[in-house]
């Protein structure tokens, strides 16, 4: 497990400048990635699944009227969900930033296959749907947000680089298939 091997690295629990405190977040998140990490896999797995299937539903708008016009009571966000939104626009940022052409150039295939202008905004070939689904997974499987920010560079790194190499796969058979070959 990518994650477990990162925290039980030797820099990371025999560096001199680590206390107390960060080697044992260290060693429970080690734990936590044994005993949770499977769920978290399969939280993803199922939902990367359930989006292509069903598609994604969108993320709450925060507006105080709904598309007919009906009012919906507002109420304060705790902080866990704005961590947690955070998070998901960090990890989305970190896969546009690597992957973002490679990811327009996938958007403008599809759009064009399924004779659309745009892809919606909550498609699983946005970047924040797809970070949004790795941190609810996370979640889900009750791993704790605090060491979620502890390895959120080895996420970003990890996901971005999956993305842009999926990405990068998926324009490459649509290009064989004559797909949109060039886009502006």
């Amino acid at each position: 497990n990518l994650v477990a091997n990162w925290a039980a690295s030797p820099e990371r629990t025999t560096t001199t400048t680590a206390d107390a405190w960060q080697l044992q977040r260290i060693r429970d998140l080690v734990a936590d990635m044994r005993q949770r990490g499977a769920a978290w896999h399969q939280g993803m797995v199922a939902a990367l699944q359930d989006a292509l299937h069903l598609g994604v539903a969108p993320a709450g708008s925060g507006s105080g009227n709904t598309k007919s016009g009906a009012k919906v009571k507002l109420s304060l966000v705790d902080d866990v969900t704005i961590e947690r939104e955070i998070t998901t626009s960090r990890l989305a940022l970190a896969v546009m930033d690597r992957a973002g052409s490679e990811f327009n150039d996938l958007r403008a295939r599809v759009a064009l296959l399924e004779r659309r202008e745009e892809l919606e905004a909550n498609d699983l070939l946005r970047a924040h749907v797809l970070a949004r689904i790795v941190v609810d997974a996370w979640a889900e499987a009750g791993l704790p947000d605090a060491t979620l920010r502890d390895v959120q560079p080895v996420f970003n790194d990890e996901l971005s680089t999956l993305a842009q190499e999926a990405c990068h796969e998926a324009n490459r058979m649509l290009v064989d298939n004559r797909v949109l070959a060039e886009i502006d």
